[in-house]
C-alpha cells in the first residue's frame, strides 16, 4: 500500500498516587435560567415514567440514589418550588416552542473525494 500506518510506543498511563478523577470547571459562569441542575428534571421525569404520576423528593432522591448520583437538596428543593402547580409536560411543550426560536447554526456539507 502506498500509506503505512506508524504506530507509537504506548504512553504511560499512570496516575499520580491518591488521584481517583479528574474534574473539569468551565470557566464561564452558568446562566441564571440554568441554576437548577438538568439531573433533577431527568429523574423526576423518570419517576414518572416509572408509574409515579407525581413524584415527590423522596422518589426524585431514590432514582438518583440508584446511579450514585449526589444529591443537593437546595437545588433539589429549587426544582420542586420552580414546578410547583405546574403541568410538566405543559412545560415541555413550551420549552420545546422557546427551543424552536433558538438558531441551529447547521454545518455545511461534505467535501467531495478527489479522483485519483
Amino acid at each position: 500500500p502506498r500509506h503505512r500506518l506508524h504506530t507509537r510506543p504506548p504512553t504511560s498511563t499512570a496516575r499520580p498516587p491518591g488521584l481517583k478523577h479528574t474534574r473539569v470547571q468551565l470557566a464561564c459562569p452558568t446562566p441564571r435560567y440554568l441554576n437548577v441542575n438538568m439531573k433533577y428534571a431527568a429523574a423526576y421525569l423518570l419517576a414518572q415514567l416509572g408509574g409515579n404520576a407525581s413524584p415527590a423528593e423522596a422518589d426524585v432522591k431514590a432514582v438518583l440514589a440508584s446511579v450514585s448520583a449526589e444529591v443537593d437538596d437546595a437545588k433539589l428543593s429549587a426544582f420542586f418550588a420552580a414546578i410547583d402547580g405546574k403541568d410538566v409536560a405543559e412545560l415541555i411543550k413550551e420549552g420545546t416552542a422557546k427551543l424552536a426560536t433558538m438558531g441551529g447554526g447547521g454545518g455545511g456539507g461534505g467535501g467531495g473525494g478527489g479522483g485519483g
